[in-house]
């Protein structure tokens, strides 16, 4: 059976979460969607990805006062993952899509207070963790 891709899947479940705080939609739309994020993807491509971005939001969850610093790190990781997808190392969807869910972060980040900060970063960290997930889980 075949899923056909919906635009956006994982920015609309990006900002249904730090709403709604319905951290189920993560399993759901990963478990739906997965494959279509994983195919074309190169497991080290994704992995570097994943390592910067997890490094990044971890030291912004632990200096949440100062998040100009990582702006630019931030802003970097998109140009990596345009990069990433330009070589063809990483799945075009799901460049788009993280890109998409990086720049509506980038948009919020200066006007969250620190609990925003905290669910918004949480809620990435686990949608990029769980794109991680479902590789190992499809190759192993």
């Amino acid at each position: 059976m075949s899923y056909k891709y919906h635009r956006d899947i994982l920015v609309n479940t990006y900002l249904d979460i730090v709403k709604n705080k319905n951290y189920d939609l993560i399993l759901q739309n990963i478990a739906k969607y997965g494959k279509n994020y994983i195919k074309d993807t190169s497991k080290t491509a994704y992995r570097k990805i994943h390592s910067i971005l997890t490094s990044i939001l971890d030291k912004l969850l632990s200096n949440p006062g100062d998040r100009e610093k990582y702006i630019a790190d931030l802003v970097e990781s998109t140009i990596l993952i345009r990069y990433q997808a330009e070589r063809k190392q990483l799945n075009w969807n799901l460049s788009k899509e993280l890109v998409g869910i990086l720049e509506t972060f980038l948009k919020q980040i200066r006007n969250l207070d620190a609990e925003s900060l905290r669910v918004h970063v949480r809620t990435i960290k686990m949608i990029i963790d769980s794109i991680l997930a479902f590789y190992y889980n499809q190759f192993k």
